[in-house]
């Protein structure tokens, strides 16, 4: 409900759109972890080691992103009000969460499928596995945020 010179409110609860960053950050990490800690992939060993340099490069980037819509919603509250309001008053499709969650079982995949000491080996299906989970995340996300 609006007031007299105020905008209203978004719900106090948590909204989708908050879920959905909480997730890309700690999908992220989880990443970041699986990846570059526990998997260490030597560019080096890879049949496209421009390829494995770019892929390499994408936490950060991701982690950028990431900060910089956060600091854009920080300085622009009216911006994140308008999407979630918008988002709250239109329910998100569960079909897009499970976009989401395919294309992230793909991501690790590499991982079950030629095992962390192996990958590098492997690199040309890890690098098609993640790159499809990656435009499938990132789109179930995308879309079941936005009305």
């Amino acid at each position: 409900m609006e007031t007299r010179g105020q905008a209203a409110q978004p719900p106090a609860r948590p909204t989708r759109l908050m879920t959905v960053a909480a997730l890309a950050v700690a999908e992220l990490l989880m990443v970041i972890l699986a990846y570059q800690v526990m998997a260490s992939i030597e560019c080096r060993q890879t049949e496209i080691e421009a390829a494995c340099r770019a892929l390499r490069s994408m936490t950060a980037r991701g982690l950028a992103v990431i900060t910089v819509m956060a600091l854009y919603f920080w300085l622009r509250p009216t911006g994140y009000r308008a999407l979630a309001e918008r988002a709250f008053s239109h329910p998100g499709h569960r079909i897009w969460m499970l976009v989401h969650l395919v294309g992230l079982v793909l991501i690790f995949l590499p991982l079950l499928l030629f095992g962390a000491t192996e990958i590098s080996r492997a690199f040309t299906p890890t690098l098609i596995f993640l790159s499809t989970g990656g435009l499938l995340t990132a789109a179930g996300a995308i879309f079941w945020v936005t009305p």
